[in-house]
């Protein structure tokens, strides 16, 4: 099968993948949008392309009465064109921002293939990444989610393989060329999701590191980092400057929010407790889960390589470490700032996407190493069928594969719930809701004020001071929407709510979203 391992062009080896992976996403961009709604999107996706219509509409990012910056801008303004070219049509768009997310998914293969080529002496090494990413269904539905975390993800790598390359090639050097190219990559990954922030910070203490590690002076290393920032900077300033205009602030509010409603679900726990280890639990839990075929082989390839070269392992590790480690750090760094600050545990399985780069990339070092260690061709061959295999079976047989292509529940997302309430209340009629974003992308003749304070402030502020009910009424809101936790919220953080403030009208029958009923309830203001 293998008749020479280095001699197997990547650019061809790419090409057969990519075709792979458009096939494969295609097939799933071709189902009813009802179907994709249902196993692939969150609320935060009508989030984002309502305002992207906002936008284009000339309105600005209006969310209900206030501007808001509760969103990842480069997504929403990519995505607002569509509104222009699709008019009024609300189903067209969001297969346009389908095939947008398409193309960054293709373009993040191409990019990881090109980041382990530059790690890896056998290039058979790279099938594995391809054989991953074209067969994981964690990789489709995060990619195909309506979201920017393939976007994210694609400057996350990006960064990286223009910061490996330059510093494999000159040795830990950087021109100021260099510097600014990657500045700009970092501006776009921050662009692109805010917590990408972090990507920068690593990138720069790793240039300070390389810089002092060169012997250069405090005027190099000042003068090298001045350039990366600025570089950084130059990308972001437009949005900041566009966020302070709308809104008053200069980033986002939406992590406040995110926040806020966490530590409201778990009474508000102070930073050491059990809820506290819950969270970090948990994380761990949603990383290994999701990286699960990566992680096995990675496990089998290390046991193998314990086996045969147990003294020279560490060594070879130790020269390796050095791709690895940088994105080692930066995914530690995303996760505690997720785990011990920001929270948001239901989103946990986006915001740790990039866990599937840093696993990709302790893969492809440990399956180089078994490889050119194993001079007999069959058994390298051999090998590689079976690692192959493997990834293959344990990706396709999850139950999140079993979604993709058994799913025979198309109206379980919460498309079903904005639709229904287009159909179901008068024009004009004042509704509130925690999930908002389904409602006010699809029931544009009715108004929706959104309660969880992501997009609010508004909400956000009196949550916080326990008013969110006084709220409610100052904004003259006729009827809340939501689930039992929504609703729950709302009771938690309005000091002396009534009983008599809400009524349950009743719980919608026909649909569930995420397995959970809405109800609607009639605010009282006698």
């Amino acid at each position: 099968m293998l008749k020479n391992f280095t001699s197997i062009n990547l650019n061809r080896l790419i090409i057969i993948f990519l075709v792979l992976n458009v096939i494969a996403k295609i097939f799933f961009i071709s189902r009813p949008i009802e179907f994709i709604d249902s196993v692939a999107f969150p609320d935060d996706t009508y989030i984002s392309l309502f305002l992207a219509e906002q936008i284009a509409e000339g309105f600005g990012p209006l969310y209900g009465e206030n501007f808001t910056n509760g969103f990842q801008p480069l997504y929403v303004f990519l995505s607002a064109p569509f509104y222009l070219l699709f008019d009024s049509d609300k189903i067209a768009p969001l297969y346009a921002a389908l095939i947008l997310l398409l193309i960054f998914d293709c373009l993040s293969l191409v990019m990881l293939m090109k980041t382990t080529d530059l790690i890896v002496h056998n290039k058979y090494a790279n099938m594995l990444t391809g054989i991953f990413w074209v067969s994981s269904p964690y990789v489709l539905l995060t990619s195909m989610n309506g979201l920017e975390t393939i976007i994210s993800f694609f400057f996350i790598v990006s960064s990286f393989y223009y910061f490996f390359k330059y510093r494999k090639t000159i040795e830990g050097g950087h021109s100021v060329r260099q510097l600014m190219v990657l500045g700009v990559l970092c501006g776009f990954a921050i662009f692109s999701r805010i917590d990408n922030g972090i990507l920068a910070a690593v990138m720069l203490v790793l240039i300070i590191y390389d810089k002092y590690k060169n012997r250069e002076g405090a005027k190099g290393l000042i003068y090298s980092a001045l350039v990366f920032t600025l570089s950084v900077f130059v990308i972001v300033l437009p949005w900041f400057i566009y966020s302070y205009l709308y809104t008053g602030d200069f980033f986002q509010s939406s992590g406040e929010g995110v926040r806020f409603q966490n530590l409201s679900l778990k009474n508000h726990f102070s930073f050491i407790s059990s809820q506290q280890l819950e969270i970090v639990l948990y994380g761990i839990r949603i990383i290994l889960i999701k990286n699960f075929s990566l992680i096995v082989i990675c496990s089998l390839c290390l046991i193998i390589i314990l086996l045969r070269y147990r003294k020279t392992t560490v060594q070879e590790l130790k020269k390796r470490f050095h791709y690895i480690f940088p994105v080692l750090a930066f995914c530690l760094l995303l996760f505690c700032s997720y785990v011990f600050y920001i929270y948001g545990m239901w989103f946990f399985k986006r915001y740790f996407f990039p866990f599937v780069f840093l696993f990709v990339i302790i893969l492809s070092v440990l399956i180089d190493m078994v490889l050119t260690s194993t001079p007999d061709r069959k058994s390298a061959s051999g090998l590689l069928i079976f690692f192959s295999a493997a990834i293959l079976l344990i990706n396709l047989t999850r139950n999140d594969a079993k979604d993709i292509f058994f799913n025979s529940n198309s109206n379980s997302g919460y498309m079903t719930i904005g639709k229904w309430v287009s159909e179901n209340f008068d024009d004009g009629t004042v509704i509130g809701s925690m999930q908002s974003g389904a409602m006010s992308y699809f029931a544009q003749n009715v108004k929706v004020i959104n309660l969880d304070g992501v997009v609010n402030e508004d909400a956000l502020a009196a949550a916080k001071n326990k008013r969110l009910m006084d709220y409610v009424r100052e904004m003259k809101i006729e009827y809340i929407i939501g689930w039992d936790a929504n609703i729950d919220f709302l009771i938690r953080e309005s000091e002396g709510f009534d009983k008599t403030d809400l009524t349950k009208e009743f719980t919608i029958a026909g649909f569930k979203t995420w397995e959970r009923e809405w109800s609607v309830y009639k605010v009282n203001y006698q």
